[in-house]
């Protein structure tokens, strides 16, 4: 609880800013992806009498949301995306995620192990392509782009995020 004179406290630029900052912590797409989880999840706890707001979710929930999400068929990285929206929902209002449980982590190892499910790596760009690439007719930015992404060994979304002040020649 606040103090009452806390409350009449007028915010000042940099707790706003702070706040634009965080609103930027996520892609757009990671945004859009946990809602669409939180939404399920809901639907999903409704359907089992869990009295709103269905917050904060038991590691029982948890788990027995896990296995409704398995019998529907649902890819294993779509479970865990759906488990990483509700442990981000519990670590932004400060309380421990359910998917640390043992419980919880049992389960979700068990799922991998019955479905096999190996991590898809991708193949790395070979040279020919890269070259083949370049002598495209593509722009000069995109040209650069191509390779400061080789060059720099980022993924998409570093190369996207970073900001011509950090680049140092060298």
């Amino acid at each position: 609880r606040r103090a009452p004179e806390q409350s009449l406290v007028v915010r000042d630029e940099d707790e706003e800013h702070a706040d634009a900052l965080s609103m930027h912590a996520h892609a757009r797409s990671t945004e859009r992806a946990y809602g669409t989880d939180l939404k399920d999840w809901q639907a999903y706890a409704a359907s089992k009498n869990v009295p709103e707001p269905f917050f904060p979710v038991t590691p029982r929930q948890l788990r027995n949301y896990i296995a409704s999400m398995d019998r529907r068929g649902l890819s294993v990285s779509t479970i865990r995306r759906r488990c990483a929206a509700i442990a981000r929902l519990h670590s932004n209002e400060g309380i421990v995620s359910p998917t640390r449980h043992p419980d919880v982590t049992k389960v979700l190892r068990g799922l991998s192990r019955e479905r096999r499910v190996a991590p898809t790596k991708k193949m790395a760009l070979s040279p020919d392509v890269v070259v083949a690439a370049i002598q495209r007719n593509m722009s000069v930015r995109d040209r650069a782009l191509l390779l400061f992404g080789i060059c720099s060994a980022m993924r998409r979304s570093e190369i996207v995020s970073v900001c011509w002040r950090e680049i140092r020649e060298t």
